[in-house]
């Protein structure tokens, strides 16, 4: 899977945000970040001090880019149980329900910038993952099979690498796909 913080999208932000923070992280700061801040000098610094909680940014890339896109690899073991709910007469062809529940570990590769400063982080166990599946399978000739099903389910990232050093995010999300597939019966 891919996840990835929308750029412009607005946020509610508060809390004390360090001026001096702000001018070390531009010393050392990513090129998206810097070509933004280039264009808009004073949008970063405009963050700099106490903030309530009213108060609404647009996450721009001079503030935060956040994004599991090299990897957000949800690696899963799933039980499940298959119920037939149609056969020919021939016993050639059926119809039957397929129905999974699982879990596991997430493994992310995480690229974050936050105030222009950051890193595309090496791959890391980040957290763990629940689903469920349900699908409709159609087999013929006894042999092969098309599925057609959805996945839904949650993932808890716990300890996800940002900007270096000790720096670490939470986050938690649920995801739903659909599925289509096809396949030999043994």
């Amino acid at each position: 899977m891919k996840y990835v913080v929308t750029p412009g999208q607005p946020v509610k932000y508060s809390g004390y945000i360090d001026p001096g923070v702000i001018a070390k992280n531009q010393m050392a700061m990513s090129t998206e970040a810097a070509l933004f801040t280039l264009l808009f000098p004073e949008h970063v610094q405009e963050m700099a001090g106490y903030h309530g909680g009213n108060q609404t940014i647009s996450l721009t890339p001079d503030i935060l880019k956040y994004e599991h896109t090299d990897g957000l690899n949800y690696l899963f073991l799933d039980f499940g149980w298959i119920t037939p709910l149609y056969t020919s007469s021939d016993g050639l062809s059926g119809l039957s329900l397929v129905s999974t529940i699982g879990g596991g570990p997430v493994v992310c590769r995480s690229d974050v910038r936050v105030l222009g400063k950051g890193q595309n982080n090496n791959f890391h166990l980040s957290g763990y993952g629940v689903s469920g599946y349900v699908a409709t399978r159609y087999e013929f000739s006894r042999t092969y099979f098309l599925e057609f099903g959805g996945k839904g389910g949650y993932i808890d990232l716990t300890d996800v690498l940002t900007s270096g050093g000790s720096n670490r995010a939470s986050q938690n999300f649920g995801f739903l796909e659909l599925v289509l597939s096809g396949g030999i019966s043994i």
